[in-house]
């Protein structure tokens, strides 16, 4: 750990933590997300330790409590590796209890026990547990390789997948290197706690690309969350073309319940559909220079729209159809269709319903 610089070791920390409290609040939904959360909270708190109690004077036993929390984020790791190699969540979880268990108890006895075997048995106890430890480490590297190779092989199609899955597979077999090599030279007589700068300043370089690829999700997370992703843009595109034929059909609102951008967007788009339905009525016919063989374009669409929400607000009378409105189609690709049409119905819809008045 002392062999980090400072100007280094604390943005690393800083963005690390910043990454990990904002996946505790927004991204949470999976067994895997909620590992990948408790592997970051056990991280970044040994950082922590690590550093306030080194600050305060007690270096020793700062290492000793960064040594401790490394064993628990250990624990998960090997369970999120298992995972990622395929292991069925049921069983992962009863692992990660029993991993957690014995990383709690050797937590415990290496806080305990260590100082005593240091000054009595001149043992580094913290240095065997550390050098230990490496072991489930290479094995969660080995797994994570393997599951890489494997998505590189038979899942990954488009480019995002391949260079997330490429990048993976590096880091995973960085960080399974990296621990053989810190027991090969534990063996050697060179303590895991010193690794030297090449080692650690390259370990914390890949433990800010491992959180940069965990806070893809979290990014996407936020976008949901400020309207900012695609559902929420199209979302915020038809808003003034639901508004109005909402509240002129008001019977065709469903019930208002928050299930993300995505069921917004559906949920606005079937609105409208059946509040057009309702105003179909109240259209008059297309004026004849739209009235060619392909039909009627989106800005007289919208003008005839308005037409019918005007008409029905003062009472008025249904009016005889010439020419039949197209009904939004209702296949998943004719959805597809349909809520392009009604974008490009929702673009022309400022205008039409300031010429109709």
């Amino acid at each position: 750990m002392d062999s980090v610089p400072v100007w280094f070791m604390f943005p690393v920390i800083l963005v690390v933590a910043a990454i990990a409290a904002g996946r505790w609040v927004l991204v949470a939904d999976t067994i895997t997300d909620r590992m990948i959360n408790r592997a970051w909270a056990w991280n970044v708190g040994g950082l922590a330790l690590y550093v306030i109690i080194s600050a305060a004077g007690f270096p020793v036993l700062g290492q000793r409590l960064f040594l401790c929390c490394g064993l628990l984020t250990t624990a998960v790791v090997l369970v999120l590796a298992q995972l990622v190699a395929g292991a069925r969540p049921e069983v992962a979880l009863r692992r990660q209890r029993i991993y957690s268990a014995v990383a709690a108890v050797a937590s415990a006895v290496t806080l305990v026990v260590s100082p005593a075997a240091r000054d009595v048995l001149h043992v580094g106890l913290d240095e065997i547990v550390w050098t230990l430890s490496e072991l489930p480490m290479a094995a969660s590297g080995c797994l994570v390789a393997q599951a890489s190779v494997r998505e590189l092989r038979t899942a990954a199609r488009s480019m995002k997948e391949k260079l997330t899955y490429s990048v993976l597979l590096f880091l995973a077999v960085y960080w399974a290197v990296a621990a053989l090599l810190t027991v090969v030279r534990a063996i050697g007589g060179v303590p895991p706690s010193h690794p030297g700068n090449v080692l650690a300043v390259s370990s914390f370089f890949c433990l800010l690309v491992i959180a940069t690829l965990t806070a893809i999700p979290l990014f996407t997370a936020v976008l949901v969350r400020a309207g900012l992703d695609r559902a929420g843009r199209r979302c915020r595109r038809l808003h003034p073309l639901w508004c109005d034929l909402t509240a002129a059909v008001p019977e065709v609102v469903l019930n208002q319940e928050d299930g993300g951008a995505a069921s917004r967007l559906y949920r606005m788009t079937v609105e409208i559909q059946d509040a057009l339905l309702h105003l179909k009525p109240y259209m008059p016919s297309p004026a004849p220079e739209h009235a060619a063989a392909s039909g009627p374009g989106a800005g007289d669409h919208a003008r005839r729209i308005a037409h019918a929400v005007r008409s029905r607000a003062a009472g008025l009378r249904p009016v005889a159809q010439t020419t039949p409105f197209a009904a939004l189609p209702s296949g998943s690709r004719d959805r597809a269709h349909g809520l392009r049409q009604l974008l490009e119905l929702a673009r022309e819809w400022p205008k039409a319903r300031a010429d109709v008045g």
